[in-house]
């Protein structure tokens, strides 16, 4: 319907305009997720440094079960998951990289997912940024 003033007429998109968006972020997120999993894998691929540096490989179990998961909750919470899937033992309350990655009593932490945040934020920001929608 024209507006009786301008006779111009509008069209409203905004559940096509909600959804694009929703598509960008969703993308934006995947994208810095796959970056961060692949700075936490090189990280951990490097050599024994020292105790509160990134944890070096022994076994190749924690740089294996390093992954990216995104769950789109409802229409505007997307949630982007990125650490470890091991799980505790049935004796332990955390997991072998939750130890690691906030240390012990007993052992410094050796964080490797934080620092990989850290260094892998802005890919998040400017993919949320820029494009074009």
């Amino acid at each position: 319907m024209p507006n009786l003033k301008t006779g111009m007429r509008f069209q409203w998109y905004g559940e096509a305009f909600k959804e694009k968006i929703a598509r960008h972020v969703s993308a934006s997120l995947m994208v810095w997720g796959l970056t961060c999993e692949g700075v936490i894998k090189r990280h951990i691929s490097g050599p024994y440094v020292f105790a509160g540096t990134y944890p070096s490989v022994q076994t190749g179990r924690l740089r294996q079960s390093i992954s990216t998961e995104q769950e789109r909750l409802s229409r505007s919470y997307i949630r982007q998951k990125v650490g470890s899937s091991i799980a505790p033992r049935s004796d332990q309350a955390h997991s072998y990289p939750w130890y690691l990655e906030l240390g012990t009593s007993q052992h410094k932490a050796r964080p490797y997912l934080r620092i990989s945040y850290d260094e892998t934020i802005a890919v998040l920001i400017t993919g949320l940024r820029g494009g074009a929608l």
